[in-house]
């Protein structure tokens, strides 16, 4: 069942893949085959980085509801905090297990690929009753299932594939270069997701649930990274190629958050606080603008007054000649 589903697979397309490459390189066609199942699974992959992301931001909140214990194991002080815990986490419209499930999604893959690679170099007898038909029909493959063929298990014919870093009594120096390779580049993946660690305040306690989940994806490396010591350098390629593949993603989906993040603040209204010195010089202003414009209406006036008596001197000249004329 499990070889059906998931071995037989996973082994057929790799061999197709393997088959198109430039001297059936077996380095380029784990790349390729790595590219192509992240593509497929991208959607879970989306969802999966989406989910930490939230996670991180309903931290904090968590912290604080958490605190509200205070070292507590009543039930009703218990229950009370998990029940704000689980509101917190319905608005967000997430769960603590929720990044988890894609993960479970892809461990079978990993398994089958693992499951593949070491059928694979086993010898040509267990290759025959894996590949399929169709297959059967291509030159690479005529070539290996053939008496005394050999099946290209090299990267760049630098590197065999099927090799270990650690095996008979001596290191094989190119897959324990591509084991090393894969442990920093797994770690630099868990680094870019991973929050700035922040220092608890004078007198704080740290949240021993915060530490946990802080340390986790650095076991997992861990885990990994003794794998790819463990095992054939191909495993070592594949998990080196996934995690280079998945910083490109989360770069790619962060910028996207970030963009969103600008968009949305520029459609929320600014509110501008004022600094005791800023409002000052605000008023200031008014105040000079309002001087400014009631001095000319001032002066109009006094022209204006200063004009009348003119006006009147004039008119009594007028009235003074006009008697005498009719005198």
């Amino acid at each position: 069942m499990w070889e059906t589903l998931f071995v037989k697979p996973v082994l057929n397309v790799l061999i197709l893949v393997q088959s198109y490459m430039p001297g059936q390189d077996l380095g380029l066609a784990i790349l390729l085959f790595t590219l192509l199942f992240k593509v497929i699974t991208w959607p879970i992959i989306k969802k999966q980085i989406h989910q930490n992301r939230i996670m991180q931001q309903v931290a904090p909140e968590i912290k604080e509801i958490r605190k509200k214990t205070k070292g507590s194991r009543d039930p009703e002080v218990m229950k009370s905090v998990n029940s704000e815990i689980s509101a917190v986490y319905a608005r967000y419209g997430t769960n603590p297990y929720a990044s988890l499930l894609p993960t479970l999604i892809q461990l079978p893959v990993f398994l089958a690929i693992y499951s593949a690679v070491k059928t694979a170099f086993k010898g040509n007898q267990n290759l025959d009753s894996l590949i399929y038909g169709p297959l059967k029909s291509l030159s690479y493959v005529k070539n290996i299932l053939a008496e005394g063929g050999n099946q290209v298990t090299t990267f760049a014919d630098w590197a065999d594939l099927s090799l270990r870093p650690f095996g008979a009594n001596k290191i094989y120096t190119p897959v324990l270069i591509i084991a090393l390779v894969s442990i920093a580049v797994q770690f630099l993946q868990v680094k870019q997701i991973t929050p700035a660690k922040k220092t608890p305040k004078k007198g704080e306690e740290p949240d021993p649930t915060e530490k946990v989940a802080n340390a986790t994806p650095y076991i997992i490396v861990i885990l990994f990274g003794w794998i790819a010591l463990s095992v054939e350098g191909a495993i070592s390629f594949y998990l080196a190629s996934g995690a280079l593949i998945t910083i490109f993603q989360q770069a790619y989906l962060m910028n996207k958050e970030k963009e969103l993040a600008v968009i949305e603040q520029k459609k929320k209204p600014t509110i501008k606080v004022l600094t005791e010195k800023e409002d000052k010089e605000i008023k200031k202003e008014k105040l000079d603008t309002k001087n400014s414009s009631v001095k000319p209406v001032l002066k109009n006036k006094n022209s204006s007054s200063k004009s009348s008596p003119s006006k009147s001197k004039k008119k009594n000249s007028n009235s003074k000649t006009g008697k005498k004329k009719r005198k």
